[in-house]
């Protein structure tokens, strides 16, 4: 007899411990080769008598059983699920429990319970399937191996390989956080095998690009305060004089390349919101590490200036000597508005003072003025923001998105449907991006860095950016990464982009964007687009089917 009510939907839906998901059942479903499918299992005990719950064990019966990943959808609190000022296009405002991160199964199983809806993600990397059809059978067993339930499904995994996408995607990575949340010392070997497997959970994730803290980030610190000392470069000061080390920061580029990593975006030489201080630098000074730069110290001042000139010539010829060339960007600071813009200007100039000019600087701003003017030359605007910068000659586009963009355009708030998360593949597509950013890869701390945070407890960096905003991954017991939906499902749509690249090769772009478009009734914008899940996988289906001709 079975005890429960198993269910197959697609990633794009939600499954709230309240609510079964409002649509019909996966049954069958297409994939290339090098691509990873995802779907979702909703489970329920039926019949059940009040207070009655049990654990259920889920067996695989599949021909190719031994590529499928089963994980646990675990359920997290949210006090700000978004802001009370929005575009209305979300699923639940309301403070409450939503399904987010995603936990390896492990002797618990996953409960079965009165009235509840516990949810599983299933994944199925594709790399080492025969192309073919294949049905997958998935049953459950109590822990006294008596029979629950079983649901399946078909997958079709086509002949067409697909190819990773070509764009450089960062998700900030937040080294001082793992040193707070683990409660290690920065950049000992802990720390190290902690930074290696984050690493490798982003970049099996599609990031690509890795924000390189060549000193502490000065990211959302409040102004006097500082972040935990996480400082790749080591700094010796005698008088006036200045002496570097490069080894962990040649470590770090090592073990990031062994990850896959590409792309390195060296962290900010000003402070946030406006180049008027400089980052947090310690050096040694006769033996002892002491701050030498800070809040107290002028962005535009001959201390720093002295510094820089002495610092850039160096970081310069380790980058030559690493071959890094053409992989490593270069920062002034994040997010400048129109009312910091002499400063900016000020900061701006002083770095391509001492920069060797075929080095690219690439900053979050979304004020055009500061392209306009010629303060950058690689500006990354909002994608609400976008418009100007599309008219402009800009050699290599990007676009980034954080807590701001939260009407009308994409974005992975657990509040948002993922189908609003997983949209901005095409979208990328249809704009022609080089690279896209986003700040929050594993932001633990409350706003402005002031205390440390549990995110299985506080999701909303204590109630002020709407949770999803500042991370996509979570700590693990044993020191790995526990990734979310919102990251399976954004990697989701760098598949999509990876598969409109793909066609683009084989018909060209104009006939690329028709077979994208066709059925709009206007055209694909960050800020129109259809809001139907179903069109999505649709589209995406059909795009697969063209690819496989």
């Amino acid at each position: 007899m079975s005890r429960l009510e198993i269910n197959v939907y697609d990633s794009l839906r939600r499954i709230y411990l309240d609510e079964k998901p409002d649509c019909p059942e996966l049954k069958r479903a297409s994939c290339p080769r090098g691509d990873v499918f995802n779907c979702q299992l909703s489970l329920i005990l039926k019949d059940a008598v009040e207070g009655e719950r049990l654990r259920a064990y889920p067996s695989v019966n599949s021909e190719i059983k031994d590529f499928i990943k089963i994980f646990r959808i675990g359920n997290v609190p949210s006090e700000m699920p978004g802001y009370s000022q929005n575009d209305g296009y979300f699923e639940r405002m309301a403070p409450g429990l939503f399904p987010d991160p995603l936990f390896s199964l492990d002797k618990n199983g996953i409960y079965g319970k009165e009235g509840l809806f516990y949810g599983m993600w299933v994944q199925i990397p594709t790399e080492k399937i025969n192309p073919g059809n294949y049905t997958i059978e998935i049953s459950f067993e109590n822990d006294k191996k008596e029979y629950l339930g079983k649901t399946s499904f078909e997958l079709e995994i086509l002949e067409i390989k697909l190819p990773k996408p070509k764009l450089k995607y960062t998700q900030w990575f937040h080294p001082d956080c793992l040193v707070s949340y683990y409660e290690v010392e920065a950049f000992s070997e802990k720390h190290w095998e902690i930074i290696d497997n984050f690493i490798k959970t982003a970049a099996e994730n599609g990031v690509n690009t890795l924000l390189t803290p060549l000193f502490t980030l000065p990211l959302d610190t409040v102004v006097g305060g500082e972040r935990p000392t996480t400082q790749l470069v080591y700094v010796k000061k005698d008088g006036g004089k200045y002496s570097f080390g490069f080894d962990k920061l040649a470590r770090w580029i090592s073990l990031a390349r062994k990850r896959g990593i590409k792309y390195f975006e060296f962290s900010h030489f000003f402070t946030q919101w406006g180049a008027e201080a400089t980052p947090k630098i310690v050096a040694d000074i006769k033996g002892k590490e002491k701050p030498i730069f800070g809040w107290d110290t002028s962005a535009s001042g001959k201390k720093y200036e002295r510094f820089l000139a002495q610092f850039i010539p160096e970081l310069e010829r380790f980058i030559e000597k690493n071959k890094l060339g053409k992989s490593v960007y270069f920062h002034v600071s994040d997010e400048p508005n129109d009312k910091l813009t002499e400063s900016y200007a000020k900061a701006s100039k002083l770095l391509r003072k001492y920069l060797n000019p075929k080095y690219k600087i690439i900053d979050a701003l979304s004020d055009y003025e500061f392209f306009k003017n010629g303060l950058i030359d690689t500006p990354i605007p909002s994608i609400d923001h976008y418009e100007p910068f599309e008219k402009a000659k800009i050699k290599e586009r990007w676009a980034y998105y954080c807590c701001s963009q939260n009407k009308l355009v994409s974005n992975r708030f657990f509040s948002m449907p993922q189908a609003r998360n997983r949209i901005i593949g095409f979208q990328i597509y249809k704009y022609g991006l080089s690279g896209f950013l986003h700040w929050g890869y594993n932001f633990w701390y409350t706003q402005y860095s002031l205390s440390s945070i549990d995110p299985y407890m506080t999701t909303d960096a204590g109630g002020i950016f709407p949770s999803g905003d500042a991370f996509s991954v979570y700590p693990g017991k044993d020191g790995h990464a526990v990734p979310s939906t919102r990251l399976f499902v954004f990697k989701e749509a760098l598949s999509d982009l990876a598969a409109l690249q793909a066609l683009e090769k084989r018909i060209g772009r104009d006939k690329t964007l028709h077979l994208l478009e066709k059925d709009l009734e206007q055209p694909l914008t960050f800020k129109t687009y259809p809001r139907d899940p179903d069109w999505i996988l649709q589209k995406r289906d059909e795009i697969n089917r063209e690819l496989n001709k």
